[in-house]
């Protein structure tokens, strides 16, 4: 019975063992060339979902598993053949050779997991501010780039330039260094100010055409497809036609709210009227759009106190003669993005 129960253990034991260093084998060498492309910045390559999901599949799973079926031969059968134990006298499941096999082959599956996931999204860009960019809305950019490179500046001071954004009116969602003297840590003027429960931001919708904004509507509560469909009747309609006037152009992007049935069909309307034309605007593309550099010259001026009618007309027409540029800079990187800073 020693010799029958032994002989489980060793081969539990052995392959459990092998089995283990080669999962840890497959996890922490992608770690390790993903180092490689992030700079060594000790970003993690794994989530923690990931990493609990990945800890319950091939951690516990595999023990509970093989102690179902783990009995290759069974017990009469050991006690009726003792050469069985041949093997486990030579230690023949624990030899360097077989431990390399399995060190190698973790090797190899692993970098098969990285660059296998690597060149899968080859196909993918990353815009400037973060997003996946997938090949189908990739060639929209390059489409819209290529449609619109030839644009007069009069044609894109027809443009009445739309988006939400949040801003932080108190306090910061950021994190603040201060630079204190000894003993001054807790003084008042070295501490940020906070509100409970993040009662400091405000959610608003703003336009701008050519060198001149237009109007700035807070949001109170959730943005839906009837709270977007009254701001285009009372906001977005009046400042078009009081700054270009009649046949003006309206960016938006492709939020749901937006592409919504009762919203698309009022601008289709209008555009059936006369009022208006509706650019189509490619997935994706928070950049391209002039406003996202406004709203940083409005949260500048929130901190300040400061107020949205403020902002010079000089300021905004620098984004607006920058489109030209913006949409040869797509289509001339074949890959959907371009280098803000270099614009």
């Amino acid at each position: 019975m020693l010799l029958v129960h032994g002989h489980f253990y060793y081969v539990r034991i052995a392959e459990l063992v092998q089995y283990f260093f080669y999962k840890n084998v497959c996890f922490i060498f992608p770690q390790f060339l993903y180092q490689f492309f992030c700079g060594f910045s000790q970003q993690p390559l794994y989530d923690t979902a990931y990493l609990t999901l990945y800890n319950i599949s091939f951690t516990s799973l595999p023990i509970l598993l093989y102690s179902l079926i783990e009995q290759h031969v069974s017990m009469e059968m050991l006690k009726r053949d003792p050469t069985l134990y041949r093997d486990i006298a030579k230690n023949a499941l624990l030899r360097w050779r077989l431990f390399i096999y399995w060190t190698f082959l973790g090797l190899f599956d692993a970098v098969v997991f990285f660059f296998g996931a690597y060149f899968l999204f080859d196909n993918a860009t990353v815009t400037s501010n973060g997003q996946l960019l997938r090949t189908g809305n990739k060639q929209k950019r390059l489409v819209w780039a290529k449609e619109h490179k030839e644009w007069t500046l009069d044609q894109w001071k027809s443009v009445l330039w739309s988006d939400e954004s949040k801003f932080e009116i108190f306090g910061s969602n950021h994190r603040v260094f201060v630079r204190c003297r000894k003993g001054e840590r807790m003084d008042s003027t070295c501490l940020v100010p906070t509100v409970k429960h993040g009662g400091g931001d405000v959610m608003v919708w703003g336009c701008f055409a050519g060198d001149t904004v237009g109007d700035l509507f807070k949001i109170e509560g959730i943005l839906n497809q009837h709270g977007y469909h009254s701001i285009l009747q009372r906001h977005a309609i009046p400042s078009s036609l009081h700054l270009v006037g009649p046949s003006f152009i309206f960016q938006q992007d492709n939020d749901p709210k937006h592409t919504s049935r009762l919203c698309k069909g009022y601008l289709t309307k209008k555009e059936s009227d006369g009022v208006l034309r509706q650019m189509t605007w490619p997935p994706q593309s928070p950049c391209l759009n002039p406003i996202e550099m406004v709203w940083g010259e409005l949260d500048r001026k929130v901190k300040a106190k400061d107020c949205w009618k403020t902002i010079p007309g000089d300021y905004l027409l620098k984004f607006i003669k920058r489109m030209p540029r913006v949409c040869k800079a797509v289509g001339k990187s074949k890959r959907g993005y371009f280098e803000e800073p270099r614009i």
